[in-house]
């Protein structure tokens, strides 16, 4: 009798799932049926299972190492250099590689990619670029090549608000300030003479465009007919500030500004500061715009110098400009180097000027004023000013104080006679013609020494209206001067400058009110 071919026995897939030992009946498992579940069967395959969402689960399983390949009989060991070649063949570096060459690799590689993150020239065809890639590349540019020239004019006073620009926020910013970025760097290239105009213009444009849309926007957010209560309504007025201070800044430093734009942007920055409590109040109250009000009170004061007094009613809007917090001028002192009390003697002026052009004070009562103001000036004290600085630059401070005190006092007797307050007696004749000779010779030695000669343009303007009148032969060494600063410091205040005071020198006009027909922002 033949023998039987014995049969394979089989768990059902109900007792393998629950790890159990099956006891083979068929066509259904007992024990499932015991334990009240149902059985799978016995097929070839798995039957599948259809579960509710939510249900599917899965164990994590450790991969189990893979045993080493053994050299024995009829199978041949590999060498370590030959799996090392094919290791690199594949890309990867050999699990046997040194510590050395491993180090040397890492440095090779971030040498090339801090060549490749450092190098300004790359070609970027312009039809692969969008606004963020302009906007971080001109991030870059000026943290690499705007900020460490600017950063040489702060050794004498540190400047609190003139620091690299970290990337990592770059996306965090108001659109207002990203696209600055792009204004200062094609701008400061341009003034430099490093790129030609028809190649920047339109992106200047461009990114101008989507700079006052998104000032725009912030500002029709501020309802100035209440007074913000809440700290939400404060922010946006807050936020507001700032992001019209730096558009504002951008168009006067390099977008050739006049009357027609700046003073603009200034006044509805007002609007909005004394909505918020004034000056004073808001520098106290948060130190998000203390950058903002300290450039606002600096340019306002120069500005307004360069102003016909008509057009100085901000002065009147905010008196406050002459008695603002300390702190807020040695602010603008890092900046411009004017000793602060003949800043506020500078706010002064302006103040007295709109007041006697607005007829909001008597002749007689600006004429007291102009002759107190005029002696102040006077009786300041560059050496005594100089010694409470305890700074390690005495003799370029010593230079500095005597530049903007004889600028100071030009300024005042000038502005002011072409108003009717100051009378031309002797004595302030003779004032006159001794702080000239101080004002030219101080701003000679200051061109000449790399440390002051960034914070010459505001006393070279003064120089250039008494060149108008009293010293022609200087009117093209001052031109020179001018066009010269233009290019080193990159934007177009100088240039400006320039302009204005020729067409006052070829007028043949020469009080001050006829150099400054509008107003210009020649200071920033």
């Amino acid at each position: 009798m033949a023998e039987q071919e014995p049969v394979l026995k089989r768990h059902c897939w109900t007792c393998i799932k629950r790890r159990t030992v099956c006891d083979f009946t068929r066509p259904k498992c007992k024990k499932c049926q015991k334990a009240g579940v149902e059985c799978a069967g016995y097929s070839e395959k798995k039957p599948l299972e259809w579960l509710e969402p939510g249900r599917v689960s899965s164990r994590q399983r450790t991969k189990r190492p893979s045993p080493k390949p053994l050299a024995g009989k009829g199978q041949r060991a590999r060498s370590k250099k030959s799996a090392d070649k094919d290791n690199e063949a594949l890309g990867f570096a050999s699990l046997e590689i040194s510590k050395k060459r491993s180090e040397h690799i890492w440095n090779e590689r971030m040498k090339m990619w801090g060549e490749c993150m450092n190098s300004l020239e790359a070609p970027s065809p312009s039809y692969l670029r969008d606004e963020t890639t302009e906007i971080v590349q001109a991030t870059e540019f000026y943290n690499n090549r705007i900020y460490p020239v600017m950063s040489r004019y702060s050794l004498m006073a540190q400047a609190p608000y003139m620091q690299p620009f970290p990337m990592l926020v770059l996306h965090q910013l108001p659109p207002t300030i990203s696209h600055s970025f792009v204004g200062i760097t094609l701008g400061w290239r341009f003034h430099r003479q490093e790129l030609p105009t028809d190649d920047i213009w339109p992106k200047v444009y461009h990114h101008r465009g989507a700079m006052i849309r998104d000032v725009a926007e912030k500002v029709s957010r501020c309802d100035e007919t209440l007074e913000p209560t809440t700290q939400q309504q404060k922010s946006t007025f807050d936020v507001a500030i700032v992001c019209l201070l730096v558009f504002a800044t951008m168009e006067i430093q390099y977008m050739y500004s006049t009357s027609v734009n700046w003073r603009q942007h200034m006044d509805a920055m007002g609007r909005l500061i004394s909505i918020r409590g004034g000056i004073t109040s808001l520098w106290h109250e948060t130190q998000l715009v203390r950058g903002a009000l300290t450039f606002f009170v600096g340019i306002n004061t120069f500005s307004g110098s360069s102003s016909p007094a008509s057009t100085l009613a901000f002065a009147e809007e905010h008196p406050d400009l002459p008695d603002l917090p300390e702190d807020l001028y040695e602010g603008i002192f890092c900046y411009s180097l004017c000793p602060t009390p003949l800043f506020r003697h500078i706010a002064s002026i302006n103040l007295l000027r709109a007041r006697i052009a607005r007829g909001t004070m008597d002749v007689a009562t600006g004429k007291i004023e102009a002759l107190r103001l005029l002696m102040r000036i006077d009786a300041f004290s560059t050496q005594q000013w100089m010694e409470m600085r305890e700074t390690k630059y005495p003799k370029e401070f010593t230079l500095i104080g005597t530049v903007f005190q004889a600028a100071a006092v030009i300024y005042c007797i000038l502005s002011l006679q072409c108003l009717g307050t100051l009378e031309e007696t002797q004595e302030i004749r003779d004032m006159r013609g001794m702080y000239t000779d101080l004002l030219f010779d101080g701003i000679e030695q200051g061109l000449a020494d790399p440390l002051t000669r960034f914070f010459m343009l505001w006393p070279n303007i003064v120089a250039g209206v008494i060149a108008g009148k009293h010293r022609p032969g200087t009117q093209i060494w001052i031109s020179d001067t001018l066009a010269s600063l233009g290019r080193e410091h990159g934007q177009s205040m100088s240039i400006l400058a320039k302009a204005a005071l020729g067409k006052f020198w070829a007028s043949g006009k020469t009080t001050w009110e006829d150099c400054f027909t509008v107003p210009y922002a020649l200071s920033c």
